[in-house]
């Protein structure tokens, strides 16, 4: 699915959406079968009755729609989202998100997201791939990117990070080291496990220290819920 969309604009809805199964090479399908492929590619995308209107009319929510009835009528086995919400404005990105949530669990089609928002990222995927010129510097599930960045640029790139210098302290078999920093007097040592691995350091030697912060939320004895805020630190 294309981030303009690449709506045809002298074709209608149901054609739009069609068009994948009308110049398939590899199956050939009856009018009726295109038809009822269509109406169930445009009810998975609630654009029921919007067949015969034209492509232009409906809004910029609407042809996103469209582009992505398109991309689902043949039933793929991969379904890859280039930037699809980038031109929506901010409620209808989450409107979409939260149907692009719901149509990929209905549908159970692997989907390959690729978007510069972090806040999508770590909110829709399973497992989140960073790349920087080119290059995958870091997979995994979003926690583990978020918590456990492989290195600066993932830390910087994904969500927002405060940076503490210190120097490493001693080292533990467990694979945990301590990281004393004279910005953060309260606490000054901190241990976090090493990750990747990394050749043993010298007690004493500079490193950079990644902050974030976790969000909890705790019941309460009246049954409503607090939302409190922690450190999660990792050194680098």
């Amino acid at each position: 699915m294309f981030q303009s969309y690449a709506i045809w604009p002298h074709m209608s809805v149901f054609e739009n959406v069609a068009f994948p199964l009308r110049v398939a090479r590899d199956e050939k399908f009856t009018a009726g079968e295109i038809g009822r492929l269509v109406d169930e590619a445009l009810a998975r995308v609630s654009l029921q009755g919007f067949g015969s209107r034209s492509a232009t009319r409906p809004s910029g929510g609407q042809q996103q729609r469209v582009a992505l009835a398109r991309a689902i009528v043949r039933k793929p086995r991969l379904l890859q989202l280039d930037e699809p919400l980038s031109n929506l404005d901010a409620a209808l990105r989450e409107e979409m998100r939260n149907e692009l949530r719901r149509l990929r669990q209905e549908i159970g089609v692997i989907t390959v997201y690729v978007t510069y928002d972090q806040a999508e990222a770590l909110e829709m995927s399973d497992r989140i791939a960073v790349r920087s010129h080119g290059r995958i510097v870091q997979m995994g599930a979003p926690q583990d990117i978020y918590f456990r960045p492989a290195n600066r640029f993932v830390a910087d790139f994904v969500g927002t990070t405060n940076w503490l210098i210190g120097r490493l302290g001693e080292s533990r078999p467990e694979g945990l080291c301590e990281v004393k920093s004279a910005a953060a007097a309260a606490s000054p040592v901190w241990q976090r496990p090493r990750r990747p691995p990394t050749p043993v350091s010298r007690s004493g030697q500079k490193t950079s220290l990644c902050r974030r912060w976790r969000r909890r939320v705790h019941p309460t004895p009246t049954g409503s819920k607090a939302t409190s805020y922690s450190p999660a630190s990792s050194a680098r």
